[in-house]
């Protein structure tokens, strides 16, 4: 098998792209989308894998040439129950974790249709590459099949051992390293650890059953996989710590356009009289109980009243999630009513000049809006990336998944303060409020600024993300003997090959020579532990 000249060979082929998005839908991609979107600028042709009934959100994007449904939709129960299953949850909580989990099996029911699907269309069309989100772990096993090279995006930097980050990375109960953490914190977070990994035992075990079921082999957790992983994040917020080759945090990924806000409508109308405005959104997956939100409007119209705030903006999604027959003065005694006399329903259909309560907003218009000073949100990484690029200040209340570690990456990074979901109280919704608003030390101002041009300088890595994929994929395509002479690339076309590949020629560039080496030479333990019986010889060798 000859292959041509390299001078006749294009340097940058054009190749096609598959992203895969399913059950983390449209926010989960959002970061998907930018860097396809790099990609097809690039000159390469983007196909997009998805569920039933995402075609025409996902699918809207003019660079996406081909959508592909995978699998079925996520039904409107079915959706209810995660929203209702993640928002219930916490890590802090043997229920709380049962929650999360629980969740997650859900999610995984989409396992089987999705994979089969996925092998049956990347076995036709034989992509060049398969960009996908993490929670369609389907991409995973289909590209280790099927041998073709894959990324995946994570909402967080995956949990790589480093001696100085205790516990489980992006879960920690109270540090996210050991700088400041006592040795006790650091017996805490390593319990917490044996904890969270007893709480995805089932979940393990049906994953298994379903890759058993498959006729493929289940994959073991590894420290460093053999795809590219990026990460919707950028030290400054996230911890610095050693990454392997191929691990990457690329953000802030976001839109170079965002939807403005529309001229003589009544959230432009309001940030023009109102100069000192607080955003509150919680998102499209968190589910808020009106106990929550009662105590939320107690705590924040006392900070209008002592005019720390002049105005509201809340992007409350749907008030069918409220639980009307939870009343104020709530289980938890008097100390939550600050105004015995709040008017909430007043207040939420727009009764109050000083609230304004839309079931959308156009939450990164708003955000860069000068009127706009402080951000409570529920720390989703778009949310976080958002309100770093946009310089505002954080009121952090997380609920669920990478969130809680979010909230305390914007507390570390001294932009925020953080409220507990469950134990705060409308007292110390105040405070957090006042603590930000006065500023005594200005020190909020010059974290948030600080922040802002970091998150400004590292906005343009979805072109370093992009240009990953491509080095992977060109490094992928000759690393391999092709089982035909048809499957070589054709002179001067640039087209990639369409069979399976053959026999390795060369393990991949960017992987570390350890993850080919048995644990005994990888440690050096068999050195060491043979090394006694030669020291007499080594020595006698070296001083005659």
């Amino acid at each position: 098998m000859t292959l041509p000249a390299v001078g006749s060979e294009p340097v940058h082929p054009a190749r096609t792209i598959l992203a895969v998005i399913t059950v983390g839908r449209s926010t989960s991609g959002a970061a998907i989308i930018e860097i396809c979107r790099v990609l097809h600028q690039r000159g390469h042709t983007i196909h997009l894998a998805c569920l039933e009934g995402q075609q025409s959100i996902l699918g809207a994007h003019s660079f996406i040439s081909k959508v592909t449904a995978v699998g079925r939709s996520v039904s409107p129960d079915e959706d209810a129950q995660i929203r209702k299953l993640r928002s219930e949850s916490d890590f802090e909580t043997a229920k709380g974790r049962a929650n999360q989990m629980v969740a997650f099996r859900i999610m995984m029911s989409w396992w089987p249709e999705t994979f089969e699907n996925l092998k049956e269309l990347c076995t036709r069309e034989r992509p060049d590459f398969i960009f996908s989100e993490a929670l369609a772990d389907a991409s995973v096993d289909v590209a280790e099949l099927l041998n073709i090279p894959l990324a995946v995006r994570y909402p967080q930097l995956p949990s790589i051992p480093q001696s100085y980050i205790p516990g489980m990375a992006g879960f920690a109960l109270k540090h996210l390293t050991s700088e400041h953490a006592s040795l006790w914190d650091r017996m805490q977070e390593e319990l917490h650890r044996v904890k969270m990994l007893f709480a995805a035992r089932h979940f393990a075990i049906e994953r298994r059953r379903l890759n058993l079921a498959a006729g493929i082999k289940p994959r073991m957790p590894s420290p460093k996989p053999n795809y590219l992983i990026f990460v919707n994040h950028f030290f400054g917020l996230e911890v610095p710590r050693h990454l392997p080759p191929l691990v990457h945090p690329v953000g802030p990924v976001l839109a170079e356009e965002y939807k403005q806000i529309p001229e003589g409508g009544r959230v432009a109308e309001f940030l023009k009289t109102h100069h000192r405005v607080m955003l509150i959104a919680f998102g499209t997956h968190v589910v808020t109980p009106s106990w929550r939100i009662y105590r939320l409007i107690q705590g924040v119209n006392a900070a209008i009243k002592e005019g720390l705030l002049d105005g509201v903006i809340w992007g409350l999604k749907s008030r069918d999630d409220l639980d009307g027959s939870i009343k104020p003065p709530f289980p938890t005694g008097q100390e939550d009513i600050l105004d015995a006399f709040l008017d909430y329903e007043h207040i939420l259909s727009n009764g109050d000049p000083n609230w304004l309560v839309e079931p959308w907003v156009e939450q990164r218009a708003i955000l860069e809006h000068p009127s706009t000073g402080l951000f409570l949100t529920h720390c989703g990484t778009g949310s976080c990336m958002e309100s770093a690029y946009h310089g505002v200040s954080v009121l952090a209340m997380p609920f669920f998944g990478d969130q809680p570690a979010n909230g305390k990456r914007l507390v570390t990074a001294g932009v925020a303060v953080e409220l507990h979901k469950d134990r705060f109280t409308a007292r110390s919704t105040l405070a957090a409020v006042a603590s930000i608003m006065r500023d005594d030390a200005a020190l909020f101002a010059r974290n948030t600024l600080r922040l802002r041009r970091i998150a400004h300088v590292n906005s343009q890595r979805k072109e370093l993300a992009a240009r990953l994929i491509e080095e992977v994929m060109y490094d992928h395509e000759l690393r391999f003997e092709d089982v035909s002479t048809e499957a070589t690339p054709k002179q001067g076309d640039g087209s990639a090959s369409s069979g399976m590949p053959g026999k390795e020629i060369r393990p991949m560039h960017l992987q570390t020579c350890d993850m080919r080496m048995g644990w005994w030479k990888r440690t050096n333990w068999d050195m060491w532990l043979l090394f006694p019986a030669f020291l007499p010889f080594l020595l006698s060798k070296s001083l005659f």
